[in-house]
């Protein structure tokens, strides 16, 4: 199995099985919105040590809310040691490791749960921060995450995504959807900033901010609007050096009905269309060909 950096933060490199889907900011968390935090949605929800090495310092377990049927109540939380100062700090993963363990690069440590934080329609992942020994629980505080090894991933020009989608599998709450006639993507939507493109790494509108993945330095500024192809999408409200944060203030149709949102995974080959109502026949079946269209909200 090989292994790829997709960041790096304090001198410590995130590095995670070749071709799995994560993402920085399509999330609602504090965390994803500093860029302190990564979800990495693991094959068959198996955790695996996304560092070179560390050793478990801490297990706990806390109360967690309900914003899923099928979610835990209680929620995980492993400290992993990482020396120096530093610990890496695990979320949604029951562990399956003992304090005290050593552990190295890519080691089973626990599975992936359906945690009470997530919603409905989202998918199990492990949570990561790299943070100081010292202030290891608080959402804020992480060190930033450097994100340049997920952006030199981005090869050649980046191309403006269709608006045009095959449909390649539906759930209750969600389907997920191909864009048509593109190969080779950091995610499954492009979008227009200025006069540059860049990759969408959000869940949008429904988590109210998402970011845009840039290949080269950010030239955009506050307030700028985002298109995708002829549509406007929202506007940036933050920059970093590689990425953006953006606000989505539309409503988004598929072949003319309205659904809450769509979401995209880096890695992800394939854009998630989230449902407004999850009862009911949906008007769609796998194959159809679907056509999506987002407007500004009046």
């Amino acid at each position: 199995m090989g292994f790829e950096t997709v960041a790096e933060a304090a001198g410590v490199h995130l590095r995670i099985p070749e071709g799995t889907q994560y993402s920085f900011y399509d999330s609602p968390y504090v965390g994803h919105r500093n860029t302190t935090a990564i979800d990495i949605y693991f094959k068959n929800n198996e955790a695996l040590l996304p560092v070179d090495e560390a050793k478990v310092k801490k297990i706990r377990w806390f109360n967690a809310p309900k914003y899923r049927a099928n979610g835990w109540n209680k929620e995980p939380l492993t400290l992993l040691d990482l020396g120096g100062n530093k610990v890496l700090k695990v979320l949604h993963v029951n562990p399956k490791v003992s304090v005290g363990e050593k552990l190295y690069l890519g080691d089973f440590f626990g599975e992936c749960i359906v945690s009470g934080y997530l919603c409905p329609w989202s998918d199990s992942h492990a949570h990561f921060e790299i943070r100081p020994s010292k202030d290891p629980y608080r959402a804020r505080g992480a060190f930033t995450l450097n994100i340049a090894p997920t952006i030199r991933k981005i090869k050649g020009t980046v191309c403006s995504s269709p608006r045009v989608f095959t449909v390649v599998e539906i759930g209750k709450y969600c389907m997920w959807v191909k864009p048509k006639g593109i190969i080779n993507y950091l995610t499954a939507l492009a979008v227009k900033v200025g006069n540059s493109l860049g990759y969408v790494d959000a869940g949008i509108p429904h988590y109210g901010l998402g970011g845009i993945l840039l290949k080269d330095k950010v030239k955009a500024s506050i307030g700028d609007a985002v298109y995708w192809d002829f549509m406007h999408l929202g506007y940036v409200t933050k920059t970093y050096p590689l990425s953006l944060l953006f606000i989505a203030p539309i409503e988004v149709f598929v072949d003319s009905i309205k659904v809450k949102g769509i979401g995209t995974y880096i890695n992800g080959k394939f854009l998630k269309v989230i449902f407004t109502d999850s009862t009911g026949e949906k008007p769609w079946k796998e194959g159809d060909e679907v056509k999506i269209k987002a407007m500004v909200s009046s």
